[in-house]
């Protein structure tokens, strides 16, 4: 009986979706994103769940490992904060 167990996780595909919180003045909000999400896609998804006015602008922020805050402005920053940090929590604040 030489059957692999599929349960295993080296058996499972990597998943297509992460759940991806944010804080937004006092509320944590989590909402599930794709994993290959970019930062301009990210930006406007995070706009549309806080109903943000058009005219209005949001930053994108994070703290890093050594308590650091990193503003995301671009697909690079977004993949720097991500990369490694499977927790990474945002901070939305009005521009």
């Amino acid at each position: 009986m030489n059957e692999k167990c599929t349960h295993c996780p080296q058996h499972c595909p990597p998943p297509t979706f992460r759940k991806l919180k944010f804080r937004f003045w006092d509320d944590l909000i989590a909402i599930q994103v794709p994993t290959d999400i970019g930062y301009q896609q990210l930006y406007e998804r995070i706009r549309e769940r806080l109903k943000i006015p058009d005219g209005e602008d949001i930053v994108l922020s994070y703290c890093d490992g050594e308590g650091v805050e990193r503003v995301v402005g671009k697909d690079e920053d977004w993949d720097i904060g991500r990369e490694g940090n499977q927790k990474v929590i945002l901070v939305v604040k009005y521009a």
